[in-house]
């Protein structure tokens, strides 16, 4: 008798991708929150919130996001145009995966509540809603329930203004999106703030949000299950049915332990642009230093 395994498509390919320590780590832990001040070009908006996005967007199917933008102007010019070209980086296609501003075609999944309207949103073909708060107009939202906060470019918001927006992120339907990780959970990244700039400096005060002992437990348990993820490949290539069988069993047991250790959690990163000087290379930071000056370079 012949005996297989079915294999699940993510258990089939591994994909292979350059990523920056930050990137790697972030990846690794996938905390509920995320508080990362980065340097310029660091793909915060491309990368980063794009990659958040997309695996809430799976976790939490049919929920309501809440994407802060310090003027609808800012995120119709930079945000949204950003955040769309880190989907498509990543293989979804507009129309197909999301829409944006309209209502969406027929054969994605509805949101758990029906939105009045599709004016400053995202939609996805996962159910997921987003709604784009303008800090200037944030009362507009402030009466809303959210799943998930995402904010970008978190320096130029006052923390009096995004607090005001954080009662919203209450959750909604515990019985419907309790079980991820990410609910009601906030994604925050930002350029380092320059107060003579009038930038604010608040997202600073979040670093004692994270506690680091739980931060090496989730990577001690995350390196346990990527091993078993190796072998687990290892053993497909060679097709040795027993062991993807006793493999499986470890990775199921060692998912569960991953999930548990990443609840309540928060990550909070403090990055230089010279995390990624493997893609940016040397002649983009003489430039950046000749053009500006050694203040702004710092």
């Amino acid at each position: 008798m012949k005996t297989s395994v079915n294999l699940t498509k993510n258990e089939e390919h591994i994909n292979a991708s350059y990523a920056s320590w930050v990137k790697m780590a972030i990846e690794m832990i996938k905390p509920k929150d995320l508080y990362l001040v980065a340097g310029r070009a660091m793909a915060k908006t491309t990368d980063i919130q794009a990659s958040r996005f997309k695996e809430i967007s799976y976790d939490m199917q049919h929920a309501w996001f809440a994407w802060a933008a310090t003027t609808y102007m800012d995120a119709i010019d930079n945000i949204v145009p950003s955040l769309i070209e880190g989907l498509e980086r990543q293989g979804w296609v507009e129309g197909k995966h999301f829409v944006t501003d309209v209502q969406p075609p027929r054969h994605f999944l509805k949101p758990y509540k029906s939105p009045k309207s599709y004016k400053h949103t995202i939609s996805t073909f996962l159910g997921t809603f987003t709604q784009i708060v303008s800090m200037d107009q944030v009362t507009s939202a402030a009466g809303g329930s959210f799943q998930h906060l995402f904010v970008d470019e978190a320096k130029n918001t006052p923390d009096k203004r995004i607090k005001k927006l954080f009662p919203a992120i209450r959750g909604g339907d515990y019985l419907q999106f309790g079980r991820s990780i990410y609910y009601r959970g906030r994604t925050m990244t930002t350029d380092m703030p320059n107060l003579t700039e009038n930038e604010y400096d608040w997202i600073l005060t979040l670093e004692k949000e994270m506690d680091v002992e739980q931060m090496r437990k989730i990577m001690e348990v995350f390196l346990v299950l990527n091993d078993y993820r190796i072998k687990f490949q290892e053993a497909y290539v060679k097709k040795d049915v027993n062991a993807l069988k006793r493999l499986r069993k470890n990775i199921i047991r060692w998912k569960s332990n991953y999930h548990r250790a990443r609840k309540d959690s928060s990550l909070f990163l403090v990055a230089s642009t010279f995390a990624n000087v493997d893609i940016l290379t040397q002649g983009y930071f003489e430039e950046v230093l000749a053009s500006e000056g050694p203040f702004s370079f710092r």
